[in-house]
């Protein structure tokens, strides 16, 4: 048997063994809601990462799924723009996100979700035990503050990545709009923003809530615009 022969049945072997691996994905869906009409007061933007442990072909099981919201929110929930302190913020569970925006009659939009790298993952799981830690406040208009120690629900989803996206909050920058821009910011960390992966919204139970889905492909959805 000559070398190149044994080379190529050594490659030919080692790719049937890596056929059998299973490898794990990560994904992430960011939400957007807001009233009718648009007032910041009403508005909020959160994101879910979910960690899928090995290949799945339709939805995955609890049993392979680790997920994570970063939903950052005074502790007394009403958003009050003008104050001019910062306040205790609580990080919010994914229900409790919904319970909270739908009380308020907020609609909701979302994008994704999205495959990503493992890198944005981790760096999001760990600014998230960061908020859970209590040593962040919080500010609706945090455009002076260091948004490691004080934030707005959108910069507690973009501090965590180089260059991160800073978003003024102003008459149309909250909500979808602004949820479309942190998506925007994560484009270096999707796999392909062209795919979109139903499989893991429904694993997560999320077709019980009344959710508008959108895609980059869609473009910036202006605040105005009812389709």
């Amino acid at each position: 048997m000559t070398r190149t022969v044994r080379g190529l049945l050594a490659a030919l072997l080692l790719l049937a063994a890596g056929g059998g691996l299973r490898a794990d994905s990560y994904y992430v869906i960011v939400f957007g809601a807001e009233s009718k009409p648009e007032r910041p007061k009403y508005s909020h933007s959160w994101a879910t990462f979910v960690h899928v442990c090995g290949d799945a072909c339709g939805p995955p099981s609890p049993g392979q799924m680790e997920w994570f919201t970063i939903s950052w929110l005074p502790c007394k929930v009403e958003l009050t723009p003008h104050t001019p302190l910062a306040e205790p913020g609580r990080n919010f569970d994914l229900p409790t996100t919904f319970d909270v925006v739908l009380s308020q009659c907020e609609y909701v939009t979302a994008f994704g979700p999205y495959e990503i790298d493992c890198r944005l993952y981790s760096r999001a799981l760990e600014h998230f035990h960061q908020l859970e830690s209590g040593r962040v406040r919080y500010k609706t208009l945090d455009w002076i503050r260091d948004p490691r120690r004080v934030s707005n629900c959108i910069h507690a989803l973009t501090v965590f990545i180089p260059f991160h996206l800073r978003v003024h909050v102003g008459r149309t920058n909250f909500g979808s709009v602004a949820s479309w821009a942190v998506t925007r910011s994560y484009d270096r960390y999707i796999i392909c923003k062209h795919e979109v992966h139903c499989r893991v919204a429904d694993a997560l139970g999320l077709r019980a809530y009344p959710i508008k889905w959108r895609t980059l492909d869609d473009g910036r959805p202006h605040p105005n615009r009812e389709d």
